[in-house]
C-alpha cells in the first residue's frame, strides 16, 4: 500500500495550484472497488468479533457477580477476562486500521496532466512533474497460484503482476499496481510514452515466486 508520505513539503499543493502548475487533468485513475469492498468486509468482521468478545466478557462478569477466581485451569477467571479484553483492544485497532484503509482508497486518485501527474489522497495533493522524474522501475512478479505443492506445482502456469515505481529527484516514489489503480495498463502506457519522449530511464526487474 502506497500511503502519501511527508517527503518534500514543497511538492504538496492544493488541487487548484496543481492545475495551474501541471495543466488541466487529462486522465484520472482510481483504485478498484474490490479493495474498498474487501476492506469494508474486514472492518465489519473485526468490529463484530470485538463487540462479541466484549459482550461475552461483560456477561460472564455480571453472571458471576464479579466474583471470579484470579486463575483457574478449567474455568473462567480474571486471567481469561484480561486476555479477552486485550484481544478486544487489538480488535479495535484492527478495525481502525481497516476503516482508515477504506477511507484512504476511497479518496485516492491519480490525475495525469501534460506537465506531470498528482497523487491525491483526501485534501493532500502530491505533485510529480515529468521534469522532476529521474527514473521509472517496472517490477514484473511471476508467481504460481499456491494450489498445488511439490514438483507438480511446475504444471501450474505463472501469473505475472506489475508494479511501477516513479521516482522523483528528491527521492520520493509513487507506486502504481493493481491495488492502487484499476486501469493499470492505461497508466503504464502513459508512463512509457512520457519516459520515451523525455528520455527518463526505465528499468525492468523480474522476480519469480
Amino acid at each position: 500500500m502506497d500511503f502519501p508520505q511527508a517527503g518534500d513539503e514543497g511538492a504538496f499543493v492544493t488541487p487548484s495550484e496543481s492545475d495551474a502548475i501541471l495543466g488541466e487533468p487529462k486522465a484520472e485513475f482510481r483504485p478498484g472497488t474490490a479493495n474498498l469492498f474487501a476492506g469494508a468486509i474486514l472492518a465489519v468482521l473485526a468490529l463484530g468479533a470485538t463487540l462479541f468478545g466484549l459482550f461475552w466478557a461483560i456477561r460472564e462478569i455480571v453472571r458471576s457477580g464479579g466474583k471470579l477466581p484470579i486463575y483457574h485451569e478449567r474455568d473462567i477467571s480474571w486471567v481469561v477476562m484480561a486476555i479477552c479484553f486485550l484481544l478486544c483492544a487489538a480488535g479495535i485497532l484492527v478495525t481502525f486500521f481497516f476503516v482508515k484503509l477504506v477511507l484512504y482508497y476511497r479518496s485516492l486518485k491519480f490525475q495525469f496532466s501534460a506537465g506531470g501527474f498528482c497523487r491525491v489522497a483526501g485534501e493532500k495533493v502530491d505533485r510529480f512533474d515529468w521534469d522532476d522524474v529521474v527514473s521509472i522501475t517496472e517490477t514484473q512478479l511471476h508467481e504460481r497460484a499456491p494450489i498445488v505443492k511439490g514438483p507438480a506445482s511446475v504444471l501450474v502456469p505463472r501469473r505475472t503482476s506489475h508494479l511501477y515505481a516513479v521516482m522523483r529527484a528528491d527521492g520520493e516514489t509513487c507506486h502504481f499496481n493493481g491495488d492502487s489503480v484499476r486501469e493499470l495498463k492505461k497508466v503504464a502506457e502513459i508512463l512509457r510514452t512520457e519516459a520515451s519522449a523525455r528520455a527518463i530511464p526505465w528499468e525492468i526487474v523480474e522476480q519469480y515466486a
